[in-house]
């Protein structure tokens, strides 16, 4: 039930948009690029939900640091002057998990939309579509072989280093930018405190991501890496974009 409704509310759909738009332009990369611009584009209110709420609490780091300073030693009364704090800005502090929690779904699509093995076979050096799994729009139907080199370049049905790379080198971009905001120039009498849980957590994440999107990347197909890589810039635009509409705000405020 929970397969079959998966299959028809997100796989076959994405899979379907996949070949419309492959109809259109002859390219598969092209046509992962265009599919992810489609898919950041519709997820944009959530994202934007998402960012707002990180911009805003960074924003909110120096009077956070001051109750941690005046409240550290009782977790109680810091807690409930945080959540007044936050009720005081209109945050909600886990505003920023279910974007993440609706994405996933799509991302496990997206995954199995791009691996050959299930829609998309690989018959020799040929990919073909099962046709099976597309609607029966004449449009659809009349899909033959697909072309499966980005840009008369790259295969995306074989591994790519290169691709890899440069997601790797995007989402360390994008986590830098993540992290901006959260760490200060601290002041000589804080410099030989101990640096917050939450920043050593935040430095480690912009490390970490890179290499764990550079295993991914080589791990599979470059139709993957590329939807990443493209979703990637498209996130650091949007987060950009969303921090500095909520800086102009706070300033004329």
């Amino acid at each position: 039930m929970i397969g079959t409704l998966f299959n028809e509310a997100l796989y076959r759909p994405l899979l379907n948009v996949l070949v419309f738009l492959y109809q259109l332009t002859g390219d598969l990369g092209v046509s992962i690029i265009i599919l992810t611009v489609l898919i950041k584009v519709l997820l944009f209110p959530l994202t934007k939900k998402q960012f707002d709420s990180q911009a805003k609490i960074k924003k909110l780091q120096p009077k956070i640091k001051e109750l941690k300073e005046k409240y550290g030693n009782n977790k109680e009364k810091m807690s409930q002057e945080m959540m007044a704090l936050y009720k005081k800005e209109k945050i909600n502090p886990a505003s920023g998990c279910l974007p993440l929690l609706v994405q996933l779904p799509v991302l496990i699509a997206l995954y199995q939309v791009f691996m050959p093995g299930k829609a998309l076979i690989i018959d020799g050096d040929k990919l073909l579509v099962v046709k099976e799994m597309l609607y029966s729009f004449p449009y659809l139907q009349a899909v033959g072989e697909i072309n499966h080199f980005f840009l008369g370049l790259v295969d995306l049905t074989q591994k790519s280093v290169l691709i890899a790379l440069i997601s790797s080198a995007l989402q360390a971009v994008q986590s830098k930018i993540s992290l901006g905001g959260m760490k200060k120039k601290k002041k000589k009498e804080d410099s030989d405190k101990q640096p917050e849980f939450q920043e050593i957590m935040g430095t480690q994440m912009v490390y970490l991501m890179p290499v764990v999107t550079f295993i991914f990347g080589i791990s599979f197909p470059a139709g993957l890496p590329l939807y990443w890589a493209t979703s990637t810039i498209i996130t650091i635009a949007q987060q950009k974009l969303i921090e500095r509409n909520v800086s102009s705000k706070k300033d004329r405020v």
